[in-house]
């Protein structure tokens, strides 16, 4: 139960694919395939779509700070600078499209109303990076049902006739002490709340969850340990794992805390933790 980091980059899989032979073991093959996969999705992220790939698991705190500034000066008319913790200003310093925010409102030639904007676009930004880094969000399948329990509304789609199997699976993982999910099956297909698995079978694809449309996304070759990672994604529950860019060397580290579910879902499990998340959402 400890925080790890490892790298990954382009040239590392450049010189893990130069020591691989046809007859390597298959499981070699599988994880060079899925360090691409990770750096290729990294990359495309983090340059089409403005990642900030710069968070470490400790920067809650500051983050919820800065958050609780811009909040605070949002509310008074006079304010167009925040006034952050030493913390607050180092985080805000090395995320790139906060940075920019606050040069913007710092810059003596830039007007108050266009100050208030910046300082605005930024706040959305925190709330949107507190929810899907560190605190979670509301999912529309989720409903609190007793004080310990929590019910999750699942379209049986294609696990029909297969529930029992994985319904069980996935109440028994995510179960502590009084704490307990239960499944609800839903035949619906076309829901409103319930979420429905689909199968990709693009080579190279992964696992992923798409809220809004409540959909998870599954390989053919998904493991138990990855369902049941992708269904914490379900509850509303953000991944543990953090990934920092470094420009200077073209590489992403990684910190993984290999005892929860939530960061590394080969050998993580469930914690208390996240359903102490689960009872501030619902």
């Amino acid at each position: 139960d400890a925080w790890t980091t490892y790298n990954e980059s382009w040239t590392a899989i450049e010189t893990q694919y130069s020591k691989l032979i046809a007859s390597s073991p298959i499981e070699k093959w599988m994880a060079l395939n899925s360090s691409v996969r990770s750096v290729m999705m990294n990359d495309r992220n983090r340059i089409l779509h403005n990642t900030a790939y710069a968070y470490h698991h400790d920067d809650f705190e500051a983050l919820n700070s800065a958050r609780d500034a811009l909040q605070a000066c949002k509310l008074d008319a006079s304010c167009v600078s925040p006034t952050l913790t030493p913390a607050a200003k180092i985080l805000t310093d090395r995320i790139s499209y906060y940075s920019f925010y606050l040069r913007e409102a710092l810059d003596p030639a830039v007007s108050s109303a266009v100050k208030r904007v910046s300082l605005n676009k930024m706040l959305d930004w925190m709330k949107f990076d507190l929810d899907n880094k560190y605190t979670g969000w509301k999912s529309t399948a989720v409903s609190r049902t007793a004080p310990h329990e929590f019910t999750v509304k699942l379209n049986s789609g294609i696990f029909k006739g297969f529930e029992s199997v994985i319904g069980s699976l996935l109440e028994k993982t995510w179960q502590i002490g009084e704490d307990k999910i239960r499944i609800s099956w839903q035949d619906d297909i076309v829901g409103l709340s319930a979420y429905t698995y689909l199968i990709d079978q693009a080579l190279g694809s992964r696992a992923y969850v798409l809220s809004k449309e409540r959909l998870v996304h599954l390989t053919p070759i998904t493991r138990s340990g990855t369902l049941v990672h992708e269904f914490g994604h379900v509850l509303g529950l953000p991944d543990q794992y953090y990934e920092m860019w470094d420009p200077s060397t073209c590489m992403y580290t990684t910190e993984t805390n290999k005892a929860n579910l939530m960061s590394e879902s080969s050998r993580g499990a469930v914690r208390q933790e996240h359903f102490e998340k689960l009872k501030k959402l619902y």
